[in-house]
């Protein structure tokens, strides 16, 4: 049976987790003290395994950070039952920190090392006696290991995904950034009440043009026209190269009549390139695919209407 989606992402640190209860030292086990830690930290870890099992993304991101913290407390009181920081539990505060670097933002992984803190050092402070001068270095060790590794891997995850999301010629975002900035910006719009507009631009003779002067000349065509469009454009607005000589235009915040300035604007940045476009504002009820249907019928019409002025 295939995990639900949402299972994924967690399942690291699900695994970690029932590894961690699997080596947990039987003297542990045994003191009236680790009972009530174990316990403690096995309720902590159910509701970590049910809150994956909830639809916890669509929940304010309060509510949706609770499995993190909850993995936090788990991993101190695995500490606290043996051996506080120099228990070999430590390494298991890296999962919820990756987890954030992979699919969090930068906010909340900083966030996180304030936690890490507090699952090191808090049980120094509150019985220093308990605990050798040893678990301070031990602590400082960690709360420098943390951030370098969470940042570095965040970093690096946001570079590919810029390189993936990316159009190799123009720099634009590509089909696959259009396709899931579009569905959030219907999503952000439908809450928000405000209107969303997007143009489809297709440029004219771009075939013979490329047959005439060759393809590294229509190459740099597209860069030019990308480049001239993107500096009539606010920072909210998103130019993407769909394939070939077809861009599209995001445009939220903006009604048909804005938008179709916004288009002229563009158009009349690069006189000297023919360019056909269609121009839809979202009717609040429609999908994506059939806004853009919209929008392509109506690029299609203004073709049309350019070959039988010629």
């Amino acid at each position: 049976m295939a995990l639900p989606r949402r299972l994924h992402s967690l399942w690291p640190f699900l695994g970690g987790g029932v590894a961690a209860f699997a080596a947990l030292p039987l003297g542990a086990r045994e003191s009236s003290t680790g009972h009530v830690e174990v316990a403690a930290a096995a309720v902590l870890f159910l509701g970590i395994v049910a809150s994956t099992l909830l639809p916890w993304e669509r929940l304010p991101q309060l509510l949706a950070g609770l499995p993190l913290l909850a993995a936090f407390a788990v991993v101190a009181l695995l500490q606290d039952a043996e051996s506080g920081a120099t228990s070999g539990y430590g390494p298991l505060v890296l999962l919820p920190v990756l987890w954030l670097a992979l699919h969090g933002s930068r906010r909340a992984l900083v966030a996180s090392f304030a936690a890490v803190a507090a699952v090191f050092v808090a049980p120094i402070l509150i019985e220093p006696a308990g605990h050798p001068s040893a678990e301070w270095r031990r602590a400082l060790m960690w709360l420098i290991v943390t951030p370098i590794v969470g940042l570095t891997t965040h970093g690096l995850v946001a570079r590919a995904r810029q390189s993936a999301d990316a159009d190799p010629l123009t720099g634009l975002a590509n089909r696959l950034a259009w396709d899931m900035r579009l569905r959030n910006a219907l999503s952000f719009s439908q809450r928000s009440g405000l209107p969303l507009t997007v143009a489809l631009f297709d440029l004219d003779g771009f075939k013979a043009y490329n047959d005439k002067h060759g393809h590294l000349a229509g190459d740099r065509l597209l860069v030019r026209v990308a480049s001239s469009w993107l500096d009539q454009l606010r920072a909210a607005d998103l130019l993407a190269r769909l394939g070939g000589d077809e861009f599209a235009l995001l445009l939220p915040d903006t009604s048909f009549e804005e938008a179709t300035a916004v288009v002229a604007r563009a158009l009349a940045s690069i006189p000297d390139v023919g360019c056909s476009t269609g121009v839809a504002e979202w009717d609040r009820k429609e999908s994506a695919d059939d806004l853009l249907l919209r929008a392509d019928t109506g690029l299609y019409a203004d073709k049309a209407d350019r070959v039988a002025l010629r």
